[in-house]
């Protein structure tokens, strides 16, 4: 929803990287909730569910490296 208004306010950088900011902020703010409902759905390896959880965010962050021309 937030990068579809993106087109509408190229003309602005302080409102485009205000929405990027709001994307982003919305992401994380799932987090623990998320979390909150694998630690319920398994208790007993709530460890291995959460760090399995933690990589695969972790994963999605990570920057492509750069291409050499």
């Amino acid at each position: 929803m937030v990068l579809a208004l993106l087109p509408l306010f190229s003309g602005s950088m302080a409102v485009g990287l205000g929405l990027i900011a709001l994307m982003v902020f919305s992401m994380f703010m799932t987090g623990p909730a998320i979390q909150t409902y694998f630690i319920q759905q398994a208790p007993e390896s709530s460890n291995l569910v959460l760090s399995l959880n933690t990589s695969i965010v972790h994963l999605g962050l990570v920057p492509e490296p750069a291409r050499e021309a």
